[in-house]
């Protein structure tokens, strides 16, 4: 009887431990890791998940190394972008991408936004990316030589492709209001905290393209107009039930494509369950739940201008398809704010970017001046 109490004591004992150790484990985010997650949360745009709310089938490993694609990066031209993988070692042995879940941020926003393993130009000069998980935390040095803005390739491929075409169907109208929610032109009176608080837009500087925001205050460039303007609480941080800080009135990516396209508030899971359905029309031929690089470079000959390509977790509009060097130019919602970008086919492959558009879009409508005299 003795012996089967101890036994008893014993085996309460170990459990009691290791439910310590395990909880430990899960809050302190500093020795263990969840492996499996990535794919889980790859790309997710309304609600960033975190190590504690994904605990089912998924067993707790110690890593023992964050390893870098890379740890020097040469950007050319502002707009343009570069990827760089994040890596975590196991201490079993085995090796896991956590891109999208590591934690980037860039020393100088004015020059590179860095997330998910996205190194985007915004400006010329260098600066140094950090790039952390668990206790680990390694840099990246960048260096934006800023020889051309995208910007006014953008702008300049925008009047040729205007004066070839003189077209007065809807993808005009896109074009245009996209163009407008990046170029929109706005002074804070106070100072306005950025994209999980890693950017301050600066009392009495003007900036250009509406800010990054996921709050439910979604607005087009008239909108974001009208509440800095009239919303008293416009200079109030909105923090979000994860505990993410951004502006209380911008847009994210889906509500940027949703104001150009003028339609309802959609989000990247509504697009792609839109093009299964038929809600919207597939550019080129692909399987949307699994496509293969090769399909999605070959549809994306087909993308024109005012079309769109999504994923899970981001969406951006088409400006001009440049073919002959496979990339395109794009009007992109993304932090800090909105910005004209490029990409080639590669990687928005290697993202899974499925290309789709409006299925009326090439139907003839108004001519687009009728449009501005209406607005």
């Amino acid at each position: 009887m003795r012996r089967f109490v101890i036994s008893i004591l014993i085996i309460l004992l170990i459990l009691s431990t290791w439910s310590a150790v395990l909880a430990d484990s899960i809050s302190s985010k500093n020795y263990y890791e969840l492996s499996g997650i990535s794919v889980r949360i790859d790309g997710t745009e309304l609600n960033e998940l975190y190590y504690n709310d994904k605990l089912s089938n998924v067993s707790l490993k110690k890593i023992d190394d964050l390893i870098l694609y890379t740890e020097v990066v040469n950007i050319e031209n502002i707009g343009e972008s570069e990827f760089v993988d994040a890596i975590v070692k196991y201490n079993d042995g085995t090796f896991e991408k956590v891109s999208n879940i590591a934690d980037w941020e860039s020393d100088n926003p004015d020059v590179v936004f860095a997330y998910k393993g996205r190194i985007l130009a915004v400006g010329k000069g260098s600066t140094i990316v950090r790039v952390s998980i668990s206790n680990f935390t390694r840099e990246i040095k960048v260096n934006v030589e800023g020889r051309t803005d995208v910007r006014e390739v953008i702008l300049k491929l925008d009047k040729d492709t205007d004066k070839k075409t003189n077209s007065t169907y809807l993808r005009d109208y896109v074009v245009d209001k996209a163009k407008r929610m990046v170029d929109v032109s706005w002074t804070p009176s106070q100072n306005l905290t950025g994209w999980l608080g890693r950017y301050t837009f600066t009392k009495g500087v003007t900036y250009k393209g509406i800010p990054y925001s996921q709050t439910p205050n979604q607005r087009d460039e008239i909108g974001f107009l009208q509440s800095l303007n009239n919303a008293a609480d416009f200079y109030v941080p909105y923090t979000d039930p994860n505990g993410r800080i951004m502006p209380r009135y911008g847009s994210d990516c889906s509500g940027f494509v949703s104001f150009a396209w003028g339609i309802s508030r959609q989000t990247t899971w509504s697009f792609l369950q839109g093009i299964k359905n038929g809600t919207y029309k597939k550019v080129g031929s692909y399987n949307v739940d699994n496509p293969t690089s090769s399909e999605l470079l070959t549809s994306y000959l087909q993308l024109q201008r005012g079309d769109a390509v999504v994923n899970e977790g981001h969406t951006f509009l088409i400006a001009y398809n440049d073919k002959t060097n496979k990339k395109v130019y794009a009007y992109e919602q993304t932090p800090y704010y909105a910005q004209y970008t490029v990409w080639t086919y590669t990687q928005m492959a290697d993202g899974k970017y499925r290309p789709f558009t409006l299925t009326y879009m090439d139907d003839p409508i108004l001519p687009y001046s009728l449009f501005l005299e209406l607005e």
